[in-house]
């Protein structure tokens, strides 16, 4: 630095001149402003903003992915190979008793989701007593076994058992 009175060459630092004794001017282009505390810690920041934006692209990369059904959760499959033989399978929805609905008699079952759907639920009751019991909010609450978007492979169906079907229904395979 310079200084503006005698033209002595002073330390950047220097409050007077060591020449001539004024007040050292600095002018404004002189100053050095550290915005965030430390000149390292920009480095960091930008760091941090890039890792932040690949996170970002990768998250919004998976979210169209499963939107789209390329992306397979929980080794869940849309529709099961099988059901091309009407026979063996049967799409349903509602309440069903097993022994006295025709369409889902006692046996060894696969359960799967509708195919194109993400969501199901299957509750099996015990009994038309446990499936008729609600707590004091109307729920019904003492079902036996409960599946929710997640295939089922071999599940015993019992004569007396109550199947309850929600949402968007059920593909019940016969297992054998």
């Amino acid at each position: 630095m310079v200084c503006k009175h005698c033209g002595a060459m002073l330390p950047d630092d220097a409050l007077f001149c060591g020449d001539c004794g004024k007040p050292v001017e600095k002018d404004d282009k002189s100053k050095v402003i550290d915005v965030y505390g430390t000149k390292g810690t920009v480095k960091w920041f930008k760091v941090a903003v890039a890792l932040l934006a690949i996170a970002c692209v990768v998250l919004l990369a998976g979210l169209v992915l499963a939107l789209r059904g390329d992306l397979n959760f929980k080794g869940v499959t849309s529709k099961p190979e099988t059901t091309q033989n009407i026979e063996n399978s049967i799409e349903l929805s509602g309440v069903y008793v097993i022994g006295e609905d025709e369409e889902l008699p006692e046996g060894r079952y696969n359960i799967y989701p509708v195919n194109g759907e993400e969501y199901f639920s299957v509750y099996i009751f015990e009994s038309k007593e446990a499936y008729e019991k609600e707590d004091k909010d109307g729920y019904k609450t003492d079902y036996m076994e409960s599946f929710f978007d997640e295939s089922i492979k071999g599940f015993k169906l019992k004569e007396g058992y109550v199947v309850e079907i929600k949402n968007n229904g059920a593909i019940f395979e016969k297992a054998d």
